[in-house]
Protein backbone atom coordinates (compact mmCIF):
# COMPACT_ATOMS: atom_id res chain seq x y z
CA UNK A 1 0.00 0.00 0.00
CA UNK A 2 1.21 3.85 -0.62
CA UNK A 3 1.95 5.79 2.40
CA UNK A 4 0.00 8.01 3.46
CA UNK A 5 0.65 11.80 3.07
CA UNK A 6 2.53 13.92 5.59
CA UNK A 7 2.18 17.32 3.67
CA UNK A 8 -0.33 19.00 1.35
CA UNK A 9 -3.29 16.33 2.08
CA UNK A 10 -6.00 18.88 0.80
CA UNK A 11 -3.81 18.01 -3.08
CA UNK A 12 -5.91 14.65 -5.05
CA UNK A 13 -3.62 12.11 -5.04
CA UNK A 14 -0.45 11.84 -7.47
CA UNK A 15 0.00 15.35 -7.13
CA UNK A 16 2.13 16.81 -5.44
CA UNK A 17 3.94 20.27 -4.20
CA UNK A 18 7.59 20.66 -3.25
CA UNK A 19 9.61 23.78 -3.19
CA UNK A 20 6.41 25.63 -4.34
CA UNK A 21 6.65 23.78 -7.39
CA UNK A 22 3.62 21.26 -8.59
CA UNK A 23 3.90 18.21 -10.51
CA UNK A 24 2.09 14.71 -11.00
CA UNK A 25 4.10 11.41 -10.54
CA UNK A 26 2.84 8.43 -12.72
CA UNK A 27 2.85 4.86 -11.70
CA UNK A 28 5.48 4.90 -14.37
CA UNK A 29 8.01 7.31 -15.72
CA UNK A 30 9.38 11.04 -15.14
CA UNK A 31 7.37 13.16 -13.25
CA UNK A 32 5.15 16.28 -14.68
CA UNK A 33 5.97 19.05 -13.94
CA UNK A 34 2.59 22.32 -13.20
CA UNK A 35 4.43 25.83 -12.50
CA UNK A 36 4.17 26.92 -9.27
CA UNK A 37 0.41 28.03 -9.63
CA UNK A 38 -1.83 25.97 -7.84
CA UNK A 39 -5.12 26.85 -9.52
CA UNK A 40 -3.43 26.15 -13.05
CA UNK A 41 -1.63 22.63 -11.75
CA UNK A 42 -5.36 21.59 -10.70
CA UNK A 43 -6.79 22.40 -14.05
CA UNK A 44 -3.90 20.51 -15.81
CA UNK A 45 -4.35 17.10 -13.17
CA UNK A 46 -7.55 16.86 -14.18
CA UNK A 47 -7.15 17.17 -17.66
CA UNK A 48 -4.43 14.33 -17.54
CA UNK A 49 -5.96 12.12 -15.17
CA UNK A 50 -9.51 12.10 -16.13
CA UNK A 51 -12.32 13.29 -13.67
CA UNK A 52 -13.05 9.65 -11.96
CA UNK A 53 -15.38 11.09 -9.08
CA UNK A 54 -15.68 8.90 -6.43
CA UNK A 55 -19.68 8.66 -6.33
CA UNK A 56 -20.75 7.33 -3.02
CA UNK A 57 -19.57 10.46 -1.10
CA UNK A 58 -19.65 14.00 -1.09
CA UNK A 59 -16.16 15.09 -0.67
CA UNK A 60 -14.48 13.72 -3.57
CA UNK A 61 -17.64 15.44 -5.23
CA UNK A 62 -16.68 18.57 -3.88
CA UNK A 63 -13.10 18.15 -5.12
CA UNK A 64 -14.31 17.87 -8.26
CA UNK A 65 -16.62 20.72 -8.41
CA UNK A 66 -13.91 23.03 -7.27
CA UNK A 67 -11.31 21.63 -9.97
CA UNK A 68 -13.86 22.57 -12.74
CA UNK A 69 -14.01 25.82 -11.67
CA UNK A 70 -10.34 26.46 -11.02
CA UNK A 71 -9.26 27.81 -14.38
CA UNK A 72 -12.29 30.00 -14.55
CA UNK A 73 -12.28 32.24 -11.62
CA UNK A 74 -10.22 34.21 -9.99
CA UNK A 75 -7.48 33.54 -7.14
CA UNK A 76 -9.36 35.80 -4.52
CA UNK A 77 -12.57 33.55 -5.48
CA UNK A 78 -10.73 30.24 -5.67
CA UNK A 79 -9.61 30.67 -2.07
CA UNK A 80 -12.84 31.63 -1.17
CA UNK A 81 -14.71 28.47 -2.53
CA UNK A 82 -11.65 26.47 -0.99
CA UNK A 83 -12.19 27.60 2.39
CA UNK A 84 -15.98 27.32 1.87
CA UNK A 85 -15.35 23.37 0.49
CA UNK A 86 -13.02 22.82 3.43
CA UNK A 87 -15.97 23.54 6.22
CA UNK A 88 -18.04 21.46 4.21
CA UNK A 89 -16.35 18.40 3.97
CA UNK A 90 -15.76 18.59 7.38
CA UNK A 91 -19.83 17.56 7.81
CA UNK A 92 -20.79 16.22 5.25
CA UNK A 93 -17.55 14.75 3.26
CA UNK A 94 -18.16 11.28 4.62
CA UNK A 95 -22.03 11.32 3.56
CA UNK A 96 -23.31 10.21 0.42
CA UNK A 97 -25.10 12.75 -1.73
CA UNK A 98 -28.48 10.93 -0.94
CA UNK A 99 -28.53 10.73 2.43
CA UNK A 100 -28.10 14.80 3.36
CA UNK A 101 -31.70 16.07 3.60
CA UNK A 102 -32.73 19.48 4.19
CA UNK A 103 -33.10 19.33 7.90
CA UNK A 104 -29.06 18.54 8.19
CA UNK A 105 -28.67 21.67 6.38
CA UNK A 106 -30.59 23.94 9.15
CA UNK A 107 -28.81 22.13 11.89
CA UNK A 108 -25.70 23.14 9.79
CA UNK A 109 -26.74 26.84 9.57
CA UNK A 110 -28.15 26.49 13.63
CA UNK A 111 -24.70 24.78 14.90
CA UNK A 112 -22.35 27.46 12.95
CA UNK A 113 -24.50 30.33 13.41
CA UNK A 114 -21.96 32.55 11.97
CA UNK A 115 -23.01 34.52 8.53
CA UNK A 116 -20.87 32.45 6.37
CA UNK A 117 -22.77 29.78 6.53
CA UNK A 118 -25.40 30.88 4.41
CA UNK A 119 -22.39 31.46 1.64
CA UNK A 120 -21.01 27.89 2.55
CA UNK A 121 -24.52 26.39 1.64
CA UNK A 122 -24.79 28.62 -1.59
CA UNK A 123 -21.73 26.92 -2.42
CA UNK A 124 -22.97 23.10 -1.56
CA UNK A 125 -25.77 23.76 -3.83
CA UNK A 126 -23.73 24.68 -6.75
CA UNK A 127 -22.05 21.67 -5.49
CA UNK A 128 -24.89 19.58 -5.89
CA UNK A 129 -25.86 21.17 -9.50
CA UNK A 130 -22.97 19.88 -10.48
CA UNK A 131 -23.64 15.89 -9.17
CA UNK A 132 -26.60 15.55 -10.18
CA UNK A 133 -24.62 16.64 -14.00
CA UNK A 134 -22.44 13.39 -13.41
CA UNK A 135 -25.56 11.52 -12.42
CA UNK A 136 -24.41 11.44 -8.89
CA UNK A 137 -27.18 12.14 -7.65
CA UNK A 138 -30.97 13.54 -8.50
CA UNK A 139 -31.91 15.44 -5.51
CA UNK A 140 -30.84 18.52 -4.33
CA UNK A 141 -31.67 19.34 -0.50
CA UNK A 142 -30.37 23.20 -0.94
CA UNK A 143 -33.23 24.00 -3.18
CA UNK A 144 -36.07 23.81 -0.10
CA UNK A 145 -33.60 25.88 2.01
CA UNK A 146 -35.68 28.92 3.09
CA UNK A 147 -34.34 32.31 1.69
CA UNK A 148 -32.23 34.20 4.60
CA UNK A 149 -33.87 37.46 5.95
CA UNK A 150 -32.44 40.70 4.21
CA UNK A 151 -31.42 43.37 6.04
CA UNK A 152 -33.13 46.11 5.25
CA UNK A 153 -31.17 48.29 3.43
CA UNK A 154 -29.73 51.71 5.22
CA UNK A 155 -31.45 54.92 2.97
CA UNK A 156 -30.56 57.78 5.46
CA UNK A 157 -28.48 60.32 4.11
CA UNK A 158 -27.32 63.11 5.91
CA UNK A 159 -27.57 67.15 5.72
CA UNK A 160 -24.77 69.22 5.07
CA UNK A 161 -25.31 70.99 8.23
CA UNK A 162 -25.27 67.40 9.80
CA UNK A 163 -21.89 66.89 8.54
CA UNK A 164 -20.35 70.43 9.61
CA UNK A 165 -21.76 69.57 13.15
CA UNK A 166 -20.11 66.28 13.02
CA UNK A 167 -16.79 67.58 11.92
CA UNK A 168 -17.12 70.75 14.30
CA UNK A 169 -17.33 67.95 17.43
CA UNK A 170 -14.39 66.04 15.97
CA UNK A 171 -12.34 69.71 16.08
CA UNK A 172 -13.93 70.69 19.58
CA UNK A 173 -13.70 67.42 21.57
CA UNK A 174 -10.57 65.52 19.72
CA UNK A 175 -8.83 68.61 18.33
CA UNK A 176 -8.70 66.69 14.95
CA UNK A 177 -9.31 69.17 11.97
CA UNK A 178 -8.41 66.34 9.79
CA UNK A 179 -12.00 64.41 9.73
CA UNK A 180 -13.59 67.50 8.55
CA UNK A 181 -11.28 68.21 5.70
CA UNK A 182 -11.51 64.48 4.39
CA UNK A 183 -15.41 64.75 4.76
CA UNK A 184 -15.37 68.50 2.67
CA UNK A 185 -13.35 65.88 0.30
CA UNK A 186 -15.53 62.98 0.19
CA UNK A 187 -18.52 65.24 -0.15
CA UNK A 188 -17.07 66.82 -3.51
CA UNK A 189 -15.21 63.56 -5.15
CA UNK A 190 -17.84 60.71 -3.69
CA UNK A 191 -15.19 58.21 -3.44
CA UNK A 192 -15.53 54.62 -1.69
CA UNK A 193 -13.58 54.32 1.75
CA UNK A 194 -10.81 52.41 0.53
CA UNK A 195 -10.29 54.50 -2.73
CA UNK A 196 -10.45 58.04 -0.25
CA UNK A 197 -7.64 56.74 1.98
CA UNK A 198 -5.54 55.68 -1.34
CA UNK A 199 -5.60 58.64 -1.94
CA UNK A 200 -1.51 60.65 -2.03
CA UNK A 201 0.10 63.31 -3.42
CA UNK A 202 1.15 61.50 -6.50
CA UNK A 203 -2.60 61.67 -7.94
CA UNK A 204 -2.41 65.48 -7.59
CA UNK A 205 -1.89 66.68 -10.66
CA UNK A 206 -1.50 70.53 -11.65
CA UNK A 207 -5.05 71.14 -13.25
CA UNK A 208 -6.58 67.61 -12.01
CA UNK A 209 -6.63 65.06 -9.13
CA UNK A 210 -6.65 61.67 -11.18
CA UNK A 211 -8.08 58.93 -9.29
CA UNK A 212 -7.59 55.04 -10.03
CA UNK A 213 -11.09 53.14 -9.43
CA UNK A 214 -10.37 50.20 -7.02
CA UNK A 215 -12.46 48.22 -8.83
CA UNK A 216 -12.15 48.88 -12.70
CA UNK A 217 -8.85 50.29 -12.63
CA UNK A 218 -10.15 53.64 -14.59
CA UNK A 219 -8.62 56.33 -14.06
CA UNK A 220 -11.12 59.21 -13.06
CA UNK A 221 -10.22 62.71 -13.04
CA UNK A 222 -11.55 65.52 -10.59
CA UNK A 223 -10.86 69.31 -12.28
CA UNK A 224 -9.05 71.62 -10.53
CA UNK A 225 -10.48 74.04 -12.69
CA UNK A 226 -14.17 74.55 -14.81
CA UNK A 227 -14.62 75.64 -18.59
CA UNK A 228 -15.18 78.98 -17.63
CA UNK A 229 -11.72 79.23 -16.02
CA UNK A 230 -14.07 79.63 -12.24
CA UNK A 231 -11.91 77.16 -9.31
CA UNK A 232 -14.02 74.50 -8.15
CA UNK A 233 -12.61 74.69 -4.00
CA UNK A 234 -11.06 70.92 -4.87
CA UNK A 235 -7.70 72.35 -5.37
CA UNK A 236 -8.04 74.36 -2.09
CA UNK A 237 -9.24 71.82 -0.45
CA UNK A 238 -6.31 69.17 -1.72
CA UNK A 239 -3.92 72.13 -0.10
CA UNK A 240 -5.34 72.34 3.28
CA UNK A 241 -5.04 68.87 3.29
CA UNK A 242 -1.33 69.14 3.03
CA UNK A 243 -0.91 71.32 5.44
CA UNK A 244 -2.32 70.26 8.26
CA UNK A 245 -1.74 66.44 7.70
CA UNK A 246 1.03 64.72 10.46
CA UNK A 247 4.86 64.64 9.23
CA UNK A 248 5.94 63.24 5.74
CA UNK A 249 6.03 59.49 6.49
CA UNK A 250 4.44 58.70 3.44
CA UNK A 251 2.66 60.19 0.57
CA UNK A 252 -0.84 59.35 1.42
CA UNK A 253 -3.26 62.28 1.97
CA UNK A 254 -5.16 60.83 5.53
CA UNK A 255 -2.62 60.19 7.89
CA UNK A 256 -2.74 59.25 11.54
CA UNK A 257 -0.81 61.04 14.35
CA UNK A 258 2.58 58.98 13.70
CA UNK A 259 2.20 60.18 10.26
CA UNK A 260 1.52 56.64 8.69
CA UNK A 261 -1.34 55.95 6.38
CA UNK A 262 -4.49 55.16 7.93
CA UNK A 263 -5.56 51.18 7.34
CA UNK A 264 -9.64 50.77 6.53
CA UNK A 265 -10.15 48.99 9.72
CA UNK A 266 -8.31 51.57 11.65
CA UNK A 267 -10.39 54.18 10.20
CA UNK A 268 -13.68 52.63 10.88
CA UNK A 269 -12.61 52.58 14.63
CA UNK A 270 -11.35 55.89 14.69
CA UNK A 271 -14.72 57.04 12.99
CA UNK A 272 -16.85 54.84 15.47
CA UNK A 273 -14.99 56.11 18.50
CA UNK A 274 -15.54 59.94 17.24
CA UNK A 275 -19.45 58.71 16.15
CA UNK A 276 -19.86 57.34 19.76
CA UNK A 277 -19.45 60.91 20.99
CA UNK A 278 -21.25 62.84 18.93
CA UNK A 279 -24.49 60.96 19.76
CA UNK A 280 -23.93 61.67 23.38
CA UNK A 281 -23.80 64.90 22.39
CA UNK A 282 -27.03 65.11 20.93
CA UNK A 283 -26.22 64.24 17.59
CA UNK A 284 -27.86 61.81 14.66
CA UNK A 285 -25.70 58.79 13.87
CA UNK A 286 -24.78 58.09 10.09
CA UNK A 287 -22.16 56.31 8.46
CA UNK A 288 -18.87 56.91 6.53
CA UNK A 289 -20.54 55.71 3.09
CA UNK A 290 -23.58 57.68 3.69
CA UNK A 291 -21.84 60.64 3.20
CA UNK A 292 -21.29 59.49 -0.48
CA UNK A 293 -24.95 60.54 -1.02
CA UNK A 294 -24.08 64.30 -0.76
CA UNK A 295 -21.60 63.86 -3.71
CA UNK A 296 -21.53 62.83 -7.93
CA UNK A 297 -22.41 58.96 -6.92
CA UNK A 298 -26.11 60.02 -5.96
CA UNK A 299 -26.60 62.15 -8.09
CA UNK A 300 -27.35 65.14 -6.28
CA UNK A 301 -25.77 67.74 -4.07
CA UNK A 302 -26.78 69.36 -0.14
CA UNK A 303 -30.48 67.94 -0.41
CA UNK A 304 -29.19 64.12 -0.49
CA UNK A 305 -32.23 63.41 -2.78
CA UNK A 306 -31.82 61.73 -6.66
CA UNK A 307 -32.38 64.49 -9.43
CA UNK A 308 -35.16 63.32 -11.68
CA UNK A 309 -33.64 61.88 -15.86
CA UNK A 310 -34.42 65.70 -16.88
CA UNK A 311 -32.46 67.36 -14.41
CA UNK A 312 -29.39 65.37 -14.46
CA UNK A 313 -29.05 65.95 -18.07
CA UNK A 314 -29.15 69.90 -17.40
CA UNK A 315 -26.96 69.49 -14.87
CA UNK A 316 -24.23 67.04 -16.91
CA UNK A 317 -24.96 69.17 -20.05
CA UNK A 318 -21.59 71.30 -19.35
CA UNK A 319 -19.93 68.39 -18.20
CA UNK A 320 -21.15 66.46 -21.99
CA UNK A 321 -20.35 69.75 -24.15
CA UNK A 322 -16.47 69.99 -22.66
CA UNK A 323 -16.04 66.46 -23.66
CA UNK A 324 -18.37 65.75 -27.22
CA UNK A 325 -19.13 69.70 -28.11
CA UNK A 326 -22.75 71.02 -28.31
CA UNK A 327 -25.50 68.40 -29.03
CA UNK A 328 -26.85 68.74 -32.58
CA UNK A 329 -30.83 69.78 -32.41
CA UNK A 330 -33.09 66.90 -31.50
CA UNK A 331 -30.12 64.91 -30.76
CA UNK A 332 -30.94 64.63 -27.24
CA UNK A 333 -34.00 62.87 -27.50
CA UNK A 334 -32.69 60.32 -29.75
CA UNK A 335 -30.33 59.02 -26.27
CA UNK A 336 -32.27 60.16 -23.70
CA UNK A 337 -32.64 56.39 -22.13
CA UNK A 338 -29.71 55.15 -23.67
CA UNK A 339 -26.64 57.43 -23.02
CA UNK A 340 -26.36 58.68 -19.83
CA UNK A 341 -23.43 59.87 -17.96
CA UNK A 342 -23.15 60.62 -14.10
CA UNK A 343 -23.76 64.07 -13.31
CA UNK A 344 -20.53 66.04 -12.01
CA UNK A 345 -20.00 66.56 -8.36
CA UNK A 346 -21.14 70.51 -7.55
CA UNK A 347 -18.81 73.30 -5.62
CA UNK A 348 -20.46 75.96 -3.58
CA UNK A 349 -20.98 77.84 -6.58
CA UNK A 350 -23.10 75.19 -8.63
CA UNK A 351 -19.93 74.06 -11.19
CA UNK A 352 -19.09 70.73 -11.91
CA UNK A 353 -15.56 69.10 -11.18
CA UNK A 354 -15.71 65.59 -11.94
CA UNK A 355 -14.82 64.25 -15.67
CA UNK A 356 -16.02 60.09 -16.93
CA UNK A 357 -15.58 59.52 -20.48
CA UNK A 358 -17.92 56.72 -19.91
CA UNK A 359 -21.14 55.96 -20.87
CA UNK A 360 -23.25 54.49 -17.98
CA UNK A 361 -27.17 53.40 -17.80
CA UNK A 362 -29.37 55.29 -16.37
CA UNK A 363 -30.02 52.39 -13.47
CA UNK A 364 -26.46 53.45 -12.49
CA UNK A 365 -26.47 56.80 -12.54
CA UNK A 366 -27.68 57.00 -9.04
CA UNK A 367 -26.27 55.28 -6.18
CA UNK A 368 -28.34 54.64 -2.85
CA UNK A 369 -26.78 56.89 -0.01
Amino acid sequence: MPRPRKLRKDLPPRLYCEDGIYFFRPKSGKRITFGSDERVARAEYWKLVGRHTDKRALGPIMDAWLEEHAADIRPRTFDDYKACVANLKAAFGHMHPDDVETADLYDYDRVRHVRRTRRELAVLGAVYRYAIKIRATRQNPCRDLERAPRRKKRTRCPEEFEVDAFAAHCLEKYGDQMTGLYLRLKVLVGLRLGDMLALNSFMVKESSLDVPNSKTGKVQQFLFVDRNSESTGLKELIDDILDHRPSHRTAALFRKRNGDAYSVQGFKANWQRRMRSYEAAGGLRFWEHDVEGLGWNAGARGDGKRRSAESARALRSQTDDELHGPADEGEGDAVEETDLKPQPARNAAGEGIFRKPENIPEQKEAKRC
